[in-house]
């Protein structure tokens, strides 16, 4: 993971902050994971291994070309355990042809 992809994380949890969320309380957020296929069993299987607190939903994108799997999870905001969840997310998403594509909240 470089350092402008730690920044960015680091940005975005910073504008929660600014924006009235409590980083120090849970927070649910979505990690967004794409792929040209809907196939994602195997991928969400090796997800629950990884961590079974997820939940997720997979929608067609408005094009109709691509796919997200939305990987729900409850989490204390912390940056090492974002950038973590980002890091094992973007292994798995590569492993099946996927590709790791951010995360967004509503805040707390």
């Amino acid at each position: 993971m470089d350092e402008q992809f730690i920044q960015a994380s680091k940005d975005a949890l910073e504008r929660y902050k600014n924006t009235g969320s409590d980083l120090t309380k849970e927070m649910t957020i979505e990690f967004f994971v794409v792929s040209k296929s809907d196939n994602f069993v195997d991928f969400i299987k090796d997800l629950m291994r990884y961590n079974s607190n997820f939940s997720t939903v997979i929608e067609r994108n408005i094009k109709g070309e691509e796919f997200t799997c939305y990987c729900k999870i409850t989490i204390i905001p912390e940056l090492h355990t974002v950038l973590e969840l980002e890091e094992n997310l973007m292994q798995l998403a590569n492993k099946y042809g996927c590709y790791y594509d951010g995360f967004g909240s509503f805040g707390n």
